[in-house]
């Protein structure tokens, strides 16, 4: 058996699905940094405790491949366990699971942590406990997420940032920019194709006020490279999508 992983089971909600009843890579990325705060919490590093010395977690890069989405009123089975730890990353991962045991998917997560007032990254081993004890030994199949490609100098679409866009930290929410970058794709080539793996790696923080500019390029049939850069300056984020066919339900 693998030791120091954590099971968190949620139910596929309607709020979190899609036009097909499938669950959204969105609602999947909310959902693993749920069950990374509450693995953080139950091992003594959570929000609550890093709040007392004004100091946030941080989702810096995420690669999720899916085979399948779970799909409405399913029960979703998150497994995830600390594979690295240095002195400014964790990396964590996460294996999908429906209600019968299937797996569906796994996701590859690097983390840092952050002062709120400098807004630097601080060193993790000086964090309270034993942090390196919870490191598992269960493998991830999946490749880490690399850094994506830049692709500034494409057609770009403007979008102000709004109130709805802000998160606990004063900043874009990481599924905002998900959600963003999906909403560049017409309903119609939803129904038709998957996201068969997700990469985004965040490079700067965006804040209420700022306006984002979305790039999309595409590398080969159903690959998309993305940037979304903030008023005309620096890149708040970048990420790449496969897609693949839906399989049809006929």
């Amino acid at each position: 058996m693998y030791s120091n992983i954590a099971i968190y089971t949620y139910e596929v909600d309607p709020f979190y699905t899609d036009p097909n009843k499938e669950m959204s890579i969105a609602a999947i990325v909310n959902h693993i940094q749920i069950a990374a705060s509450a693995h953080a919490d139950s091992c003594g590093w959570g929000f609550d405790k890093l709040s007392e010395s004004e100091t946030r977690w941080v989702l810096a890069r995420l690669a999720v491949e899916m085979n399948t989405y779970p799909q409405l009123y399913d029960t979703l089975v998150v497994e995830t366990w600390v594979e690295d730890i240095t002195r400014l990353f964790s990396i964590r991962n996460f294996e999908f699971k429906n209600q019968n045991g299937e797996t569906l998917g796994y996701a590859c997560s690097i983390w840092s942590a952050i002062n709120m007032e400098t807004r630097k990254s601080i060193d993790l081993t000086s964090l309270s406990g034993d942090i390196m004890s919870y490191k598992s030994d269960k493998p991830c199949p999946i490749n880490r997420p690399v850094k994506p490609l830049s692709i500034a100098d494409t057609s770009f679409l403007d979008l102000p940032i709004r109130y709805s866009d802000i998160d606990v930290n004063r900043h874009v929410n990481s599924t905002r920019y998900i959600e963003h970058l999906l909403d560049l794709f017409p309903l119609d080539f939803h129904d038709k194709y998957m996201i068969n793996r997700f990469e985004i790696a965040y490079q700067n923080e965006a804040r209420f006020g700022d306006t984002l500019e979305l790039h999309k390029k595409e590398l080969e049939p159903l690959k998309y490279a993305f940037e979304i850069k903030k008023n005309n300056l620096e890149t708040a984020c970048k990420a790449q999508i496969k897609f693949k066919p839906k399989q049809s339900t006929n």
